[in-house]
């Protein structure tokens, strides 16, 4: 049986955008075409 298959959404979010996320998570995930940054949160208004 041949059909469409249709791909979910790996939603995810930070807590905390600091350095590991920006450089290290957030670069990973973005390479992921599953992927989408659904949320973001960081006590410093600018990383966030």
């Amino acid at each position: 049986m041949h059909g469409s298959v249709t791909a979910k959404k790996l939603r995810f979010g930070f807590i905390g955008c600091g350095g590991i996320a920006n450089e290290k998570h957030l670069t990973a995930m973005a390479v992921q075409p599953e992927a989408e940054l659904a949320a973001f949160c960081d006590l410093s208004r600018e990383r966030a």
